[in-house]
């Protein structure tokens, strides 16, 4: 699996960072993003609880969309997968701004569980979201935006899934289609050499 957490991280904290700006989060929300920025992510996941439940009892769904999100984000950096993926899904339920990342981020979390069918789903879900005309109306500038390395990652990491869940023909089939795309990807190489001998 390609690993491009550094990305993840950087791409959630801004996330998180403007969706606070724009919905005036409450202080445990700003405590959480300050405790992600320091990288003290336990103390990250205390205050998006607070921030997440505080938000719920007042009726205020949006809000505690955002602060699940970030604790979505807290768990994944401490590697808690089944977390990852019950806070993602409560803020999708709450009305999340749907993203490529935050599909992304539940791709790799079902994978790191060896749920390689949700993976699959959620990848499809991410890529399409990414080629869509809804990531452009999403995005606060209103500016295209640049998937298009998030978009390898998932194609990738659909191909990975494909080979845990031993569906040779569909992994032949995804690798074939990434390689045509991505042709100086080393990585895929291995693959699909790995891909002929099944």
């Amino acid at each position: 699996m390609k690993n491009q957490m550094q990305f993840i991280r950087n791409c959630g904290l801004v996330i998180l960072t403007m969706s606070c700006l724009l919905t005036g989060c409450s202080n445990a929300g700003k405590a959480g993003i300050k405790a992600m920025e320091k990288e003290d992510y336990k103390e990250a996941v205390t205050q998006f609880t607070q921030a997440a439940s505080t938000a719920e009892a007042k009726g205020k769904k949006e809000d505690a969309a955002e602060a699940y999100r970030g604790l979505g984000m807290a768990y994944y950096e401490l590697k808690e997968y089944d977390k990852v993926l019950e806070s993602m899904q409560k803020a999708l339920d709450d009305g999340v701004q749907r993203t490529a990342e935050l599909y992304n981020i539940m791709g790799v979390s079902a994978m790191q569980q060896e749920d390689y069918e949700s993976a699959l789903k959620y990848f499809d879900e991410g890529i399409s979201y990414a080629q869509s005309k809804d990531a452009v109306n999403a995005s606060k500038s209103k500016k295209e935006v640049d998937y298009s390395d998030l978009i390898q990652e998932m194609r990738y990491n659909q191909v990975v899934c494909y080979e845990k869940q031993e569906n040779w023909e569909e992994a032949k089939n995804a690798a074939n289609e990434y390689i045509a795309d991505y042709p100086n990807d080393e990585d895929i190489e291995k693959e699909v050499e790995f891909l002929e001998t099944r």
